[in-house]
C-alpha cells in the first residue's frame, strides 16, 4: 500500500533537475547510491514558507530552530505515492524496532490485540518525550 508524502525540494537540484521531473509518472529516491524508494504520479507545489510556519507555529520569527530549517529548505514542494524499495538501517540499536504499518497490523494480530495506543515519532525534538 502506498503512503503520500511531501518532500522539500533543496536549491541545489532546482536548476539541474526540476525542469527534467515535470511531467515525470515516477521518480527513484536515491540514498548512500541506492535505490530505495520510487515516488508515483508526483506533484510540484511552490513551497509557501512562511504560510506554513505561521499555520503550523503561529510565527515565523527565523532564529527558532524548526522555523530556520523550514526556511533553508527548498523553494519547491514535491509530493505523491511513495513505495519503499529498501529501508534505510540507520545502525543506531533501533533498527530492529522499527515497522512498517502492515508488520505492526501483523504484530497486532499475533498479539491477538483488541485496543491498541500508539503515537508516532516524527524528528528528534519531539523523540525526547519517548
Amino acid at each position: 500500500m502506498s503512503i503520500i508524502l511531501i518532500f522539500t525540494i533543496f536549491r541545489l537540484y532546482i536548476s539541474i533537475v526540476l525542469e527534467q521531473l515535470f511531467g515525470c509518472d515516477e521518480i527513484a529516491l536515491w540514498y548512500n547510491s541506492k535505490p530505495i524508494a520510487i515516488l508515483r504520479k508526483p506533484s510540484f507545489y511552490p513551497h509557501r514558507k512562511e504560510e506554513r510556519v505561521c499555520r503550523k507555529f503561529g510565527k515565523s520569527h527565523p532564529n527558532h530552530p524548526y522555523i530556520k530549517t523550514i526556511y533553508e529548505s527548498g523553494d519547491w514542494l514535491v509530493c505523491g505515492n511513495l513505495d519503499v524499495i529498501e529501508s534505510i538501517l540507520w545502525n543506531d540499536g533501533l533498527d530492529d524496532i522499527r515497522y512498517t504499518p502492515n508488520e505492526l497490523r501483523a504484530k497486532w494480530r499475533e498479539m491477538k490485540a483488541d485496543a491498541i495506543f500508539a503515537f508516532q515519532l516524527r524528528n528528534p525534538i519531539h523523540n525526547g518525550h519517548a
